[in-house]
């Protein structure tokens, strides 16, 4: 029976219309799209989550998608936090193609919600 890890990494790479990258070691990423580094991570809890369920609380009611961004205080950058349903069409069909922001490189049309994969859109799996 495969790993909860090892199905979730297929069902990113199925969404996106890519590969999952097989045994390649520590420092290659799980799925290559593009110009991205694609990492997949399963664990029991994220503090994040609680977070990003706060702010989809507070301004989903008009059903625009949420995006959290967080920082460190006293650290650089910062992190963009979305639900991957909402991301998804914006990689895929060429959103931001048409903003010139960026070129999709396997342009894919997103499957309707009852053929996507389970651990990638919403659905708790056992695992």
């Amino acid at each position: 029976m495969d790993k909860a890890w090892k199905k979730f990494e297929r069902s990113v790479a199925q969404a996106l219309g890519c590969e999952r990258r097989v045994g390649l070691g520590r420092s290659v990423d799980d799925i290559t799209f593009g110009p991205m580094h694609i990492d997949c991570k399963v664990r029991k809890r994220f503090a994040i989550w609680s977070l990003f369920r706060e702010t989809q609380r507070k301004y989903s009611a008009d059903g625009k998608p949420v995006v959290l961004v967080i920082k460190e205080a006293g650290r650089r950058g910062a992190l963009v936090v979305m639900d991957f349903r909402d991301w998804l069409p914006l990689v895929t069909n060429g959103l931001l193609e048409e903003t010139g922001a960026y070129k999709t490189p396997c342009r894919v049309e997103v499957a309707p919600p009852e053929a996507s994969p389970k651990a990638v859109f919403g659905e708790v799996e056992d695992g």
